[in-house]
């Protein structure tokens, strides 16, 4: 586990508690930064999420590729495509950021939720590196976390390991 602050990078030290509660995805509530009836935007050929998304419905794990993915197409069965995935909305299409930091650009997917009443940006690579300081992603999540008022940054990366930064 990487623990650091947002901007310098630079290593904290974050309570095991806070810790745990990040991490512990059980009780975690979505937090609703944009208006859903606000929708503007369209995946497109953005399959991001059916990357990252762990869906138990269909016994995918979070960073696996979905079998019913179909290139060129999208879902294969989106017509009966499980719930999680269709009340999963990253804050992409949530209208966040501009085209060029759609997940399929930056090789990151984000959304938040919030843990004991703090709110949190997640923020999950689909491609190894995306999330590296320096990256469009991690500028990205800057962007994001000062906008929004987010304080902890929760990073899934592509090799499964994880982050916790705080701003």
């Amino acid at each position: 586990m990487v623990h650091g602050e947002v901007h310098g990078a630079a290593e904290v030290k974050v309570s095991p508690e806070l810790e745990k509660a990040v991490l512990d995805n059980d009780e975690e509530k979505t937090v609703a930064l944009v208006e859903a009836s606000s929708l503007t935007r369209k995946c497109g050929s953005c399959v991001a999420c059916c990357i990252y998304l762990g869906v138990e419905e269909i016994k995918k794990d979070h960073g696996v590729r979905c079998e019913h993915l179909v290139r060129h197409k999208g879902c294969g069965i989106y017509d009966t495509r499980p719930k999680q995935c269709k009340n999963f909305y990253c804050l992409w299409k949530l209208g966040l950021g501009s085209r060029k930091d759609s997940p399929d650009d930056i090789g990151v997917v984000f959304d938040a939720y919030e843990k004991n009443g703090q709110p949190v940006l997640r923020a999950a690579e689909t491609r190894e590196g995306a999330m590296s300081p320096g990256t469009r992603g991690w500028a990205f999540a800057q962007k994001l976390m000062v906008g929004h008022a987010a304080s902890i940054l929760h990073v899934m990366r592509k090799d499964g390991s994880r982050s916790i930064y705080t701003l």
